[in-house]
């Protein structure tokens, strides 16, 4: 629905930010092609990823690609990585991302985004 929504409008709504950009504006425009290709790649296969990622040398979030990092973010458990997420964001949630053991989505934003706005670190 996302995907559908933005390559109608031409529109991206940053859920960290809240900042809408326009597709083919500003400096190195993104594309719908770009759209389709990010939201393709979000949705491959651990293995299929880490291959995409090797080839391209960098994360599909755009960061440096290590080798050992990458390995061990491929075998750590989902849950275990949002429950580090938590506690790097706000270690006193701890206790409240044992949730995501039962299904519930953990979300975790640039808690210094937040601190400079003056709002509290959440769970989404």
């Amino acid at each position: 629905m996302r995907l559908g929504g933005q390559l109608w409008t031409g529109e991206i709504v940053s859920s960290t930010t809240g900042k809408t950009t326009k597709v083919g504006e500003g400096y190195k425009p993104i594309t719908r092609f770009d759209l389709l290709m990010r939201h393709l790649e979000y949705k491959q296969a651990p293995i299929v990823s880490f291959a995409t990622s090797l080839l391209k040398g960098q994360e599909s979030f755009g960061g440096e690609f290590k080798l050992t990092d990458e390995v061990i973010k491929r075998l750590t458990p989902i849950i275990i990585q949002d429950m580090i997420d938590v506690y790097k964001s706000d270690p006193s949630l701890l206790p409240v991302s044992a949730l995501g053991i039962f299904g519930i989505g953990l979300q975790t934003y640039d808690s210094n985004a937040y601190r400079k706005k003056g709002q509290r670190t959440s769970l989404r």
